[in-house]
């Protein structure tokens, strides 16, 4: 008796057979890719006395986990007559837009507990400041600054040798907790006389709000070489002449005049994700606000970033780009950054004029930064950056109630290298 198969499952059957033979391929491609390249952030694991592996490794990777975690900070912001920006209170674009931000760490190779957990301290003492065009509506006329935003903060990281993989290419996680607080300096009332937000010199005040995170990081190894092939590569170049007499300078100059060149011989693509918890108590904010809760104490904070990293090596070449010699040490360089930071406020929270209070819709509960950093060559701390934002809650203390959409050029501070 002759059975009959259906077509449906046959058609099935060949696309699972297909789907299993593409996976297998991808890993045996994907296997050979990987045993043929040399990964040269696990070249950087220094070799141990016998016995003393595990402790060694420990003590290097809490150095490694300090360093780490203050690269990968939120660098600080600075743009000037570059803010394209319109929101609610009608103010005009700024003249400085500043947002200082900088990590003052603890931690390093004796930063462990018991051998089993690594963990770094860090002090950020956080400034915000918005230097005003003059507003004529508000009678504004000696470019104010209004109320800038004070925000110190303690920051305390930590993970098991375990969790921390980085240099095997592999995901490594950590944790967080920090405590901060926020204010601007201002002691008016928080409200005007027809129930309105007072932006003027109303005063804003978190006393003290606590923030918990989860974060994973990860390296991918695009390229790697042992010998760079200059032809293959962009490099830039100076004129480097050989350190030999004057007198043999002139006689061989033809000869001897060399280039020095920076070759990049690795490179690398960081990926970041963070996701944070933030808490605002009661009773430990501005009366004011809590009675009517205008102000969200419920957060949620999500950063992700992507770092492009490459590893230099010097040569010298002469002029008929012969090699003569390699110099100095391998050096990691950060070439670009690209972040994208959210926020979402959860739980009760209400906008408007106290005396018409509607509920906060999601458009006010909402924040969201995109920016792109690109790093200078021959510094380690200074970048351009370009950033578009929106801002259902202005971030900038007693103007949380304002919608903003702004677009930002500037500089960037922060701790772009890699080690």
């Amino acid at each position: 008796m002759r059975s009959h198969t259906n077509p449906q499952m046959k058609i099935i059957r060949l696309r699972n057979i297909f789907i299993c033979s593409l996976s297998l391929s991808f890993s045996l491609a994907y296997s050979q890719n990987s045993n043929n390249v040399t990964n040269p952030i696990a070249e950087e694991v220094p070799s141990f006395q016998s016995g003393f592996e595990d402790i060694g490794l420990i003590r290097f990777k809490a150095n490694h986990f300090y360093h780490k975690l203050i690269q990968i900070t939120e660098p600080g912001v600075v743009s000037t007559l570059s803010d394209f920006n319109s929101n609610s209170s009608n103010k005009k674009s700024y003249i400085l837009h500043g947002d200082i931000y900088l990590p003052i760490g603890m931690g390093g190779y004796g930063w462990n507990i018991g051998n089993k957990l690594i963990h770094t301290l860090q002090f950020i003492p956080q400034v915000m400041v918005r230097i005003l065009r003059d507003d004529e509506e508000l009678d504004d006329t000696s470019l104010p600054v209004r109320t800038p935003s004070y925000l110190p903060r303690i920051l305390w990281n930590f993970t098991s040798p375990g969790l921390w993989k980085y240099h095997d290419l592999k995901w490594s996680y950590y944790g967080a907790f920090s405590a901060f607080h926020h204010s601007n300096g201002q002691d008016g009332n928080e409200f005007n006389f027809d129930g309105s937000i007072n932006t003027y010199n109303g005063n804003f005040s978190q006393n003290l709000a606590f923030e918990f995170r989860i974060g994973a990081t990860k390296a991918f190894l695009i390229k790697s070489k042992e010998r760079p092939d200059r032809n293959s590569f962009k490099f830039f170049s100076k004129s480097y002449n050989s350190l030999d007499s004057i007198r043999q300078r002139k006689e061989s100059r033809a000869e001897n005049k060399s280039r020095l060149i920076n070759i990049p011989v690795a490179y690398i693509n960081e990926i970041n994700h963070r996701i944070a918890y933030e808490w605002h108590p009661r009773g430990l904010s501005a009366t004011a606000l809590e009675q009517f809760d205008l102000y969200g104490r419920n957060r949620i904070n999500y950063l992700f970033s992507f770092r492009k990293i490459k590893k230099y090596q010097s040569y010298i070449f002469n002029r008929n780009n012969i090699e003569k010699d390699d110099i100095g040490e391998e050096r990691w360089e950060e070439s670009y950054r690209v972040t994208l930071k959210a926020t979402l406020i959860a739980g009760r929270l209400q906008t408007g004029n106290i005396n018409d209070l509607s509920n906060a819709s999601f458009q006010d509960r909402f924040n969201l930064h995109l920016s792109f950093y690109w790093m200078f060559k021959g510094t380690e701390n200074a970048a351009a950056f370009i950033r578009g934002t929106y801002m259902g809650s202005d971030e900038y203390n007693i103007y949380f109630q304002d919608h903003v959409w702004l677009a930002r050029i500037g500089l960037a501070f922060g701790f772009f290298n890699h080690g």
